[in-house]
């Protein structure tokens, strides 16, 4: 089985293929847009394997939460790929990757820059909740009491806590590779994708900062 995994969530775009050649993988953050750069990435990713789309059989596509843009991006790029080769698709919550990079005993705070004063953020531990959209304040609040943690993440340096090293922040290749290979029972067709949008309307958010200053 050939398989394809990607994710455009983050300022990172990770790419990762396993091929009957092996294992190839692929990553870019610099000043150039997902929209510029994840087509010509994904070329070289699959002629570095000798490797064509249709040899693809199963995508791992990371769904979010993130930047609406890039997520877009990547799963354009997947659905287009897969109605025309065929590929079921495993869909993979981004900050769950990102979490799996951290190998700790601890509680797992990922938590990520959504708009201004606002975070993307789950908690891993024995009761792990839903990603969410949090005011930093509210978040702030959740953290002071839920003992030992360890934050990861781009957001991580807007809260008091044990920072994990900055590599760790994104969705890395392997873990992408992994993950869907893990959960290979839960791929559907591409046109069940359903992207992990948790971010609130400019409107839901003004209003919160009004009552937040009893307007």
């Amino acid at each position: 089985m050939s398989i394809l995994c990607l994710d455009t969530s983050t300022a990172k775009i990770s790419l990762a293929l396993e091929s009957k050649n092996g294992v190839f993988q692929l990553s870019y953050m610099g000043r150039e847009k997902h929209a510029v750069r994840l087509a010509p990435l994904l070329d070289a990713l699959l002629k570095s394997a000798d490797s064509k789309p249709k040899d693809v059989d199963l995508i791992g596509l990371g769904i979010g939460p993130g930047n609406l843009t890039g997520l877009r991006i990547g799963i354009s790029t997947v659905m287009g790929m897969a109605s025309v080769t065929g590929a079921k698709v495993v869909q993979l919550n981004s900050l769950e990757v990102i979490s799996k990079n951290v190998v700790t005993e601890r509680i797992k705070v990922v938590v990520r820059r959504a708009r201004s004063g606002f975070v993307y953020a789950q908690i891993f531990d024995s009761d792990s909740k839903e990603p969410r959209v949090y005011s930093v304040e509210e978040f702030r609040e959740i953290l002071e009491g839920l003992g030992d943690y360890v934050l990861v993440g781009d957001g991580s340096n807007l809260f008091e806590g044990e920072v994990s090293p900055e590599w760790t922040w994104f969705p890395t290749p392997e873990v992408l590779l992994q993950e869907t290979k893990n959960r290979v029972s839960e791929a559907v067709p591409f046109t069940e994708i359903e992207p992990l949008y948790v971010q609130k309307s400019i409107a839901e958010l003004n209003l919160e900062r009004r009552r937040g200053h009893g307007v």
